[in-house]
């Protein structure tokens, strides 16, 4: 029986620093090529990453889709969770499209490790994060990843302590995630929210019954900004 068929990418923004690397590390995936399949949702790029990624594309299977919405800024911290949210569905309807079992959804600035995706698919959960640490371009102590838990009050946090090498079940998760096509075509798709447009998606898989996991031993590097900056 032949591997899950599985959909890697990202929405794309002026990201020609760091898309070399991260195509690097897609393509380092210990996963065969003929069962991956690649999307991109380029957006306002003013600067390499069109060139970049058609490059890429011409080796391997890939969809290159264009959605300028003119926000007129587009450095860490100035974006809208509205137009993330209409990128991403972009890249849900493209992996209903493509046929693919899986979407696995990876930021441009997120290199996950050669065996990121054979390990998320073997924890054969729905919906699974690798952890990505976060702030790291920020002093000080550096506790906040990608995912979210909610408190006794109900409220969102970034929990500071969990086990190191463990499936965790989770309230939100973004940044690395593998996401199956039951769950996408539940209907489940991403919407703002106070946190983010994962955290609306994550509401919504889970009630439809999908519960969010994040493999906390499974850590990928995060970029965060430009080297030098």
């Amino acid at each position: 029986m032949p591997l899950p068929l599985v959909l890697i990418g990202c929405p794309v923004r002026n990201r020609a620093w760091a898309l070399p690397a991260y195509l690097a590390a897609l393509q380092a995936l210990d996963y065969p090529a003929d069962r991956l399949r690649f999307a991109f949702v380029l957006n306002d790029s003013a600067d390499e990453s069109e060139a970049i990624l058609t490059e890429f594309a011409r080796a391997r299977p890939t969809a290159l889709l264009r959605r300028d919405l003119h926000f007129p800024r587009w450095q860490r911290g100035h974006y809208s969770f509205a137009n993330l949210t209409l990128l991403r569905n972009l890249l849900i309807d493209e992996a209903l499209r493509s046929g693919a079992d899986y979407l696995f959804s990876v930021d441009s600035d997120v290199l996950p490790p050669p065996n990121a995706l054979r390990r998320l698919l073997a924890a054969e959960r729905p919906l699974v994060g690798a952890r990505v640490p976060n702030d790291l371009h920020l002093p000080g102590e550096h506790w906040r990843c990608n995912f979210l838990c909610r408190d006794g009050r109900g409220r969102l946090r970034h929990p500071r302590a969990f086990p190191p090498d463990a499936l965790v079940p989770v309230d939100v998760v973004g940044a690395a995630v593998l996401i199956a096509r039951a769950v996408l075509e539940s209907g489940c798709r991403y919407e703002p929210g106070p946190t983010g447009e994962d955290e609306g998606f994550c509401r919504q898989a889970l009630a439809a019954g999908f519960q969010p996991w994040v493999d906390t031993g499974l850590v990928c590097q995060h970029l965060m900004q430009e080297a030098g900056q």
